[in-house]
């Protein structure tokens, strides 16, 4: 598979919020199992900023956007996050302990759902980071791959 040059590249700056856990419990009595969503607070807003974000390039992008990305597509997503109050600098390395980080892409690929591409599943080939900065937020890169 060879990624093609990133078609857009946007930042959304914000709280970065991870994508919950899903789990199934079965109700005393019931033959029928119950899913739980545990999304956390505050990550439908992170959603919302990543899908703003995503809009306002592709409408800077005008004409030159291909609209909706069909196929096998590349991503990149590189986190920014606040640093932790009781982190010290030396006490372990940078971004751990500050949320998955296939939650974290899972829940911007969720905001850039039917904006960018129709499915999260066309990513066939991805990439991340987390460092800690003064600004929390993502830059995404999207690309075909070919």
């Amino acid at each position: 598979m060879i990624p093609s040059p990133p078609l857009l590249t946007f930042t959304a700056l914000g709280q970065v919020k991870p994508k919950g856990s899903k789990r199934a419990i079965l109700p005393r009595g019931s033959k029928t199992p119950v899913v739980i969503d545990s999304d956390p607070k505050g990550l439908q807003a992170w959603q919302r900023d990543v899908k703003a974000a995503a809009a306002a390039a592709i409408a800077a992008l005008g004409p030159d956007w291909p609209g909706l990305l069909d196929g096998p597509l590349w991503a990149s997503t590189a986190f920014v996050l606040l640093r932790p109050a009781s982190h010290k600098p030396t006490s372990w390395p940078v971004g751990m302990n500050t949320g998955d980080g296939d939650k974290l892409t899972r829940a911007v690929w969720d905001g850039m759902t039917k904006v960018v591409f129709a499915d999260d599943a066309q990513v066939v080939l991805w990439r991340g980071s987390k460092v800690y900065g003064p600004v929390p937020g993502v830059t995404v890169r999207v690309g075909l791959v070919g």
